[in-house]
């Protein structure tokens, strides 16, 4: 259906995006920043802590609000991570990053209730199946690509952008993502009419 296309294509560009702050973000704070290896490694649990606060967030707006509005922001947010690294200064930046994944660190509990909302319980198995490969495609391109851009330029910067603009794309992609419309049952609407 067009809500599972455009959902997953979200959630793909997303994915791009992401892998710049969870593969990226060690060798962007010690090779660009300066940090040392023990610092990163501070700031990495610090992500992982807020990212963990985001599953109960998440967790109870989910009952509260649009699956896809759950799903933009939570994009939103991991948008900025990215940018954030590279606009701010150091350490703005890092402050940014932890702060935002508190609301961009749900992507585990939004995904499968947004196909679960969308299609319902009793396909989920499919329809996640369906759809776990080409998400994957997508975290195995964007460590690729952060990597060769970083290659070609010595910098991080460029790579970021480019995530960070992905992710703001995925995020307003999701806000189109809306329930599909059910087809009448011919066996029941024949009884009825």
């Amino acid at each position: 259906t067009r809500t599972f296309w455009v959902t997953v294509g979200a959630m793909t560009l997303v994915g791009l995006s992401a892998s710049a702050a969870v593969i990226h973000l060690v060798p962007f704070l010690t090779m660009q920043e300066g940090m040392s290896a023990q610092g990163a490694s501070i700031v990495v649990s610090l992500r992982f802590g807020a990212s963990s606060v985001s599953r109960l967030v998440w967790g109870f707006a989910v009952e509260r609000f649009a699956i896809n509005h759950c799903l933009a922001v939570a994009f939103l947010s991991r948008a900025v991570h990215p940018l954030a690294l590279v606009l701010l200064p150091y350490p703005f930046n890092v402050v940014v990053l932890v702060a935002t994944s508190v609301t961009g660190g749900g992507f585990q509990v939004l995904q499968p209730m947004a196909f679960a909302n969308y299609f319902g319980r009793r396909n989920s198995g499919a329809i996640l199946g369906a759809a776990r490969p080409l998400l994957t495609l997508a975290s195995l391109a964007g460590p690729l690509f952060i990597s060769l851009v970083f290659d070609l330029t010595g910098t991080f910067n460029l790579a970021f952008f480019v995530a960070g603009g992905l992710g703001i794309m995925g995020g307003g992609l999701v806000l189109l993502a809306t329930p599909p419309q059910k087809k009448a049952d011919p066996v029941t609407k024949s009884a009825t009419a």
